[in-house]
């Protein structure tokens, strides 16, 4: 993985355990719509960044997957 992409993933898992944060805290229901949206879509892009699109990245989609709906887990290296 290229320094470039490492320091996307590293910004993008930044803003997921910031919305996971958030998500602990009092919310309306819509900033908590709004912060839902906002973790989906940084989810997904880490999943874009890192993924590679073939057969063999469904076992690295799957761990993955598995970190990004663990708290306090540490990004993948």
């Amino acid at each position: 993985m290229t320094e470039g992409r490492a320091a996307l993933i590293k910004a993008h898992h930044n803003n997921i355990e910031r919305y996971r944060r958030l998500l602990r805290t009092h919310l309306t229901d819509v900033e908590r719509r709004y912060i839902e949206a906002r973790l989906i879509e940084e989810i997904s892009a880490v999943q874009t960044i890192a993924l590679p699109q073939s057969d063999a990245g469904q076992t690295a989609h799957l761990h993955l997957a598995e970190w990004l709906t663990s708290p306090g887990l540490q990004p993948p290296r």
